[in-house]
């Protein structure tokens, strides 16, 4: 827990996410990976700010967190295990698969055009 500069407001940082004791309380919207202090509000893009991440980390091939490298899957919204995305894909395996399952076939036709 950090304590502001304000005497009684106490700021919790677990998880990434921001929250205040005391209700009313405004906190500024900053990225969730550790060591970015990006300022969300200032940057004024609804899907960065939704989901709490800036547009560089988003864009980041790489980023290590915890000891950990992860990147930034579009389709899940989180920072998953580097693993479980294929070369520089964007969006893991997990949700590219439910993406295709989601899909039907498309069949090819077998008689020709009359």
């Amino acid at each position: 827990m950090e304590r502001s500069d304000d005497s009684s407001e106490w700021i919790s940082d677990e998880d990434g996410q921001q929250q205040a004791r005391l209700a009313g309380l405004k906190l500024k919207r900053m990225c969730q990976v550790p060591g970015c202090t990006a300022d969300l509000e200032a940057i004024s893009k609804p899907y960065c700010t939704a989901k709490r991440i800036c547009p560089t980390h988003v864009k980041a091939d790489v980023i290590p967190v915890r000891n950990q490298m992860k990147r930034f899957c579009l389709q899940c919204g989180v920072l998953e295990q580097l693993s479980l995305f294929d070369y520089t894909k964007r969006s893991c395996r997990d949700s590219l698969n439910k993406r295709v399952v989601k899909h039907p076939v498309k069949r090819k036709r077998t008689t020709p055009y009359s």
